[in-house]
């Protein structure tokens, strides 16, 4: 045990030395050395920044549920030790905040087979006026899009006891899913599965070297990693290596991907939705979203050096892209920073860790999409009556959660275990400091559908103007939707 709490706290500081010294700047590059005696004097005059501040309370062993699906909930509750340190610092950290508050947790399995029908079985509980759980863990998109659509969570800004400024909350986040006061869904670092889900793309070191192409990290931190750069690194290589003459996936390519990425609005920083005087407005017909849209259009689809297929969903063809990096069949493919530990901890090809690009270099920073599309976002059932417990608890985990699970996966599972050496480590701290998300994203849903996903999908348009055209009407049906449910309460 005395062991372990070392490792942690070792850990924490590590940390939170990344933290300080790597911020998401336009460069991507460490800040300037911190004078130290300056941060010593002011250390003793100021405040522990990583302090909760919350109040003492004992709530007489309360059990606060979590309500999951798919057997989630052992990543939020773990049963026991196990000697994993990811699961064994989720149980430190529950254990410390159940002592202190004088509570239990307990997950709660919906039996759902997905999280469509997790979706109707937490809206049938809701709606029967029950109290059946204490927060609910759904797919950001059906949180958003559906349960708080319906009415059925509660404003988080008026739960109480979120400290939005301290580190354990995404102040974009947090920004980005707020309108005229009112956020129904949120995300923080309850597990670790806030930061697997952030997309990357893995690139082959040694394929990188024997083509004579610059290192993509130093491109990365002289923040000129740009789409017209990736571009041109991937668009024109192609080798038939099974010499039947025709395209296949034993063959080599530049990329490997899927063309179904709405990340690339988040990514280039073009805006679809505009919260602004009460109102939302569809601001997407902009030449910079026209312009990209022309640039990954004939990427996608005129490119001899892209291998590709409609959508993500498509487990077969996910499976048969990481089989090909893994055999060596491609410079560049699309992932998530989970992939590292999931599927390429044993593979011998030497990878390295990049974000999407930047639109161009007057770009501020990268951004990197994660979140929406993965179980890892939260709501609080409007039918809960002690909003001011859960408040105080979901803080306190989020904050032990900082101090203990994130480093544990950020720095041990990710770093120590996966990555293979200090460059990518630093562009890991990179692509963490750079997460972010998108309110149109999490409550379009598909409504209106305007995102590159359905562009270059299934549904392949070749012109965005005439693309937005024939979905006009379910827009601003959407956007008045949206609206309406962020009204004052």
């Amino acid at each position: 045990m005395k062991r372990r709490i070392a490792l942690i706290l070792c850990l924490t500081l590590a940390f939170m030395s990344a933290a300080v010294f790597l911020s998401c700047s336009g460069e991507g590059k460490p800040a300037s050395p911190i004078d130290s005696e300056a941060v010593s004097t002011e250390a003793e005059t100021t405040a522990d920044p990583l302090a909760d501040n919350l109040p003492e309370r004992s709530f007489g062993g309360y059990e606060f549920r979590f309500y999951t699906c798919l057997d989630a909930g052992s990543l939020y509750v773990p049963e026991a030790e196990n000697g994993d340190v990811v699961n064994d610092a989720a149980y430190s950290r529950n254990r410390m905040v159940e002592e202190r508050f004088d509570i239990r947790f307990v997950p709660v399995d919906s039996g759902a087979a997905d999280t469509s029908k997790h979706t109707a079985a937490i809206k049938a509980s809701i709606l029967a006026g029950g109290e059946d759980f204490d927060i609910i863990i759904n797919n950001g998109k059906s949180l958003a899009s559906h349960t708080s659509m319906d009415g059925l969570l509660c404003n988080l800004h008026s739960l109480g006891y979120f400290d939005y400024e301290k580190p354990w909350w995404s102040k974009q986040f947090v920004d980005d899913m707020t309108f005229n006061g009112i956020m129904y869904v949120c995300s923080n670092n309850l597990h670790y599965e806030e930061f697997a889900a952030s997309k990357v793309y893995y690139f082959n070191k040694g394929e990188i070297a024997s083509r004579g192409i610059e290192d993509p990290y130093k491109t990365v931190f002289a923040g000129a990693w740009t789409l017209d750069h990736m571009i041109s690194l991937t668009k024109d290589v192609y080798e038939d290596i099974n010499g039947n003459g025709s395209s296949d996936k034993d063959d080599f390519y530049g990329l490997l991907t899927t063309v179904s990425h709405n990340t690339w609005s988040v990514a280039l920083d073009i805006p679809e939705w505009e919260k602004k005087d009460g109102a939302i407005e569809f601001v997407a017909l902009s030449e910079k979203m026209f312009t990209a849209f022309d640039k990954i259009h004939d990427w996608d689809f005129n490119s001899k050096g892209l291998y590709t297929w409609p959508s993500y969903s498509a487990a077969v063809k996910n499976e048969e892209m990481r089989t090909m990096f893994i055999n060596g069949r491609g410079i560049f493919t699309f992932g998530f920073v989970g992939d590292s530990g999931k599927y390429y901890r044993e593979t011998e090809v030497d990878y390295g860790i990049v974000p999407f690009p930047k639109f161009d270099e007057n770009q501020e920073s990268y951004r990197i999409f994660y979140g929406a599309n993965s179980s890892n976002m939260f709501g609080i059932p409007v039918t809960l009556t002690d909003t001011e417990r859960t408040g105080i608890i979901v803080e306190a985990l989020a904050a032990e959660s900082y101090k203990q699970l994130q480093p544990a996966y950020y720095e041990v599972a990710l770093k120590a275990k996966y990555l293979r050496d200090e460059d990518s480590v630093a562009m890991l701290d990179l692509v963490t400091s750079c997460r972010t998300i998108s309110f149109s994203y999490c409550y379009d849903n598909w409504n209106a559908g305007v995102g590159f996903g359905n562009c270059f999908g299934t549904d392949k348009k070749d012109n965005y103007t005439s693309f937005v055209a024939s979905r006009e009407a379910l827009i601003n049906e959407r956007l008045k939707a949206v609206a309406e449910v962020f009204t004052a309460k």
